[in-house]
Order: structure tokens, then C-alpha cells, then sequence
């Protein structure tokens, strides 16, 4: 009868292998990491550019509409 192993060492070695199988492996770095701050800054050098081009096509003359046409 002693070959049986008790509870309690039963117990410990339940514990430990659910503490091994629960660890986690060394994760790698995450390679899709954004640099918002950059990101935001060169969106809105974009739309501030693409805003102010807007504005210089719509008060040049180079822009003839058919605003100032007559209609027949």
C-alpha cells in the first residue's frame, strides 16, 4: 500500500502543472505599432495644404465658372 501517492502530493503536482501550462511564452515585440502623434500631425499638415489650395483656386481668376456667363 505504499505505492499509493496521498492527496496531498496528488494536489501539489495538479498545481504546479496548471502553473507551468499557465505561464506564458516571451511574447514577440507587437510589429503593427502606430505612431499616432506623427500620424495626427501629418494629417493635418495635409488637410491644412489641400484647405488652403482650395481657397487660392476659388479666389484666382485662373477658375472661369459659368456663373459669369449669359444664358440664351
Amino acid at each position: 500500500m505504499g505505492a499509493m501517492a496521498s492527496p496531498g502530493h496528488i494536489l501539489i503536482v495538479c498545481v504546479c502543472l496548471l502553473s507551468m501550462a499557465s505561464a506564458e511564452a516571451p511574447q514577440e515585440p507587437d510589429p503593427f505599432t502606430y505612431d499616432y502623434h506623427t500620424l495626427r500631425i501629418g494629417g493635418l499638415t495635409i488637410a491644412g495644404i489641400l484647405f488652403i489650395l482650395g481657397i487660392l483656386i476659388i479666389l484666382s481668376k485662373r477658375c472661369r465658372c459659368k456663373f459669369n456667363q449669359q444664358q440664351r
